[in-house]
């Protein structure tokens, strides 16, 4: 598998190339939100059209590279904005159910919790990804404040 480089010149950008991956990645980076492929391909087609395997593959690429993550639970992909190497490659989410701002949490802790609660149960992870649900700071205080004007 080929790796996507972190710098910021795309691979094959001497020959006047630009990889998919790397205008995936791009747009991700750019939107700094969560992208369904079908969003990242229209978002992709003012540059170039691509046919959907192709961003599959390109964000495969980029997920195995540790560059972009799959939110599962909205079946969408978004950019990496932590340094990996500083917490073992274990990451969380913060979803809000409200607005659907997502944020990445890295500590190192969570790997250190996920694998101290699998090995409890004989459970070799492969991978985790942790998803948390509910309202983010600024929902929430709108909720608070609408409950109080409400009683």
């Amino acid at each position: 598998m080929r790796k996507t480089s972190r710098k910021s010149a795309p691979r094959g950008a001497k020959s006047g190339k630009v990889r998919p991956a790397e205008l995936v990645l791009e747009a991700l980076r750019k939107e700094r939100r969560p992208l369904g492929a079908y969003d990242l391909q229209a978002s992709l087609s003012q540059v170039q059209l691509f046919a959907p395997p192709t961003i599959y593959r390109a964000l495969d690429e980029l997920i195995a590279d540790r560059l972009v993550h799959k939110i599962a639970s909205l079946n969408a992909f978004i950019a990496c904005h932590c340094n990996h190497r500083n917490h073992h490659g274990r990451s969380a989410f913060t979803i809000c159910d409200h607005c659907g701002d997502v944020n990445e949490i890295s500590a190192p802790d969570i790997g250190s919790i996920v694998d101290a609660c699998s090995r409890k149960s004989g459970f070799a992870v492969a991978g985790a990804m942790i998803e948390l649900h509910g309202l983010c700071e600024k929902c929430s205080e709108l909720a608070l404040r609408a409950e109080k004007s409400a009683s």
